[in-house]
């Protein structure tokens, strides 16, 4: 008698418990059982405003042409823009991407992915006329500055948008 109370008690607690089990949304774990950090595959729903604003901001002016004020206005007020070797090496990167798959025209945000309400990855790709470019950016907001840039990375691999990174 004792074995069937536990197992409707189990029973009645898998019931109860398999909307929340079965149900998903546009976002999945990295891997971590942790749930700490998850990539957003909607685009843009739920990326801070101002994040996008500075995204935006860049792509229009390397679009433009102004790749250096781009990099100038992206990196601002960061440890990496105080290094003339990382800054003239992004620079160089853009401007050999360019000669190579042809200006950039255009940019689609691919996905995102926030390990805290202060940290958020965001990666994006840039659209060439003969071949896309993966840019992944890293972005911090700190308590003094608001949202700042700490870490950008651009290549070639767009393959790895279909995988985890």
């Amino acid at each position: 008698m004792q074995t069937v109370s536990y197992y409707f008690i189990i029973l009645v607690v898998l019931i109860c418990s398999a909307p929340f089990l079965s149900a998903q949304d546009s976002t999945e774990t990295n891997g971590r059982n942790d749930g700490s950090t998850s990539i957003n595959k909607a685009p843009a729903d739920g990326l801070p405003n101002e994040i996008l604003d500075i995204t935006s901001t860049f792509f229009k002016a390397v679009i433009k042409g102004d790749v250096k004020k781009a990099l100038e206005r992206l990196l601002k007020d960061t440890k990496m823009a105080e290094k003339e070797e990382t800054m003239r090496g992004l620079f160089e990167t853009v401007k050999k991407a360019n000669e190579i798959y042809g200006e950039i025209r255009n940019y689609e945000i691919v996905s995102y992915e926030n390990v805290s309400p202060s940290f958020t990855r965001l990666r994006c790709i840039a659209l060439h006329p003969d071949f896309p470019m993966r840019w992944v950016f890293t972005f911090y907001r700190s308590p003094e500055k608001g949202w700042v840039t700490i870490n950008v990375k651009l290549d070639d691999d767009s393959q790895y948008f279909f995988s985890e990174d």
